[in-house]
């Protein structure tokens, strides 16, 4: 027999967890995971390089969370990367390097160990007979802030050719959607755009 009268679920208390391990539960603790330090949490753990972006990744939520203007938030000086330098057979591959070249990038040597944005070769880099620094099958290149900011515009601006000729192309065929995709995201700098 249905009724059409709801009842309330009784109301019950949250009960912290975590993940048990031999070791003991773990809590999931953002705080305590950033003071564990980033090489343990990122494979391209780059000493000073990556403190930058996780300061700027902060100020980012601040700006979303109105508790910093985004003029506030710091741009990085440079960008660094890691750029392959074999194929996946192991054989010595170039053209990896050649086109980071072409885009204003430049192999991290050991005259730039010390700067603020590498200040030391990086766990489990070693240095090249020619000086650069490697890790595995990748070496570390690096450009100024501003031809990384001309590099990431350009990125950008192709992918949105790309999804407008898609979006053009379904829309001739009789697709319907509805996209929030390379939308600025609101409360971040114009170049973060939405990509899920």
């Amino acid at each position: 027999m249905a009724t059409d009268k709801k009842t309330e679920a009784p109301i019950r208390p949250l009960t912290p967890t975590g993940i048990l391990t031999e070791f003991g539960e773990l809590y999931d603790d953002p705080n305590d995971t950033a003071a564990m330090g980033g090489q343990a949490l990122d494979h391209c753990y780059t000493p000073g390089f990556s403190e930058m972006r996780w300061q700027r990744d902060f100020a980012l939520a601040e700006v979303a969370q109105g508790k910093r203007a985004k003029t506030d938030v710091p741009a990085l000086p440079v960008n660094v990367r890691l750029v392959r330098r074999t194929q996946a057979s192991g054989q010595p591959d170039m053209r990896k390097q050649i086109g980071s070249s072409n885009r204003g990038y430049k192999p991290v040597t050991q005259a730039e160990v010390g700067q603020a944005w590498f200040k030391e070769i990086p766990p489990g880099a070693t240095v090249l007979a020619d000086g650069t620094i490697a890790k595995g099958d990748c070496v570390y290149m690096w450009c100024d802030g501003p031809k990384a900011a001309r590099n990431r515009y350009e990125k950008d601006r192709a992918t949105q050719r790309r999804l407008t000729g898609a979006a053009d192309r379904a829309e001739k065929a009789g697709v319907r959607y509805e996209s929030t995709l390379m939308q600025p995201l609101k409360g971040v700098p114009a170049s973060k755009i939405n990509v899920q």
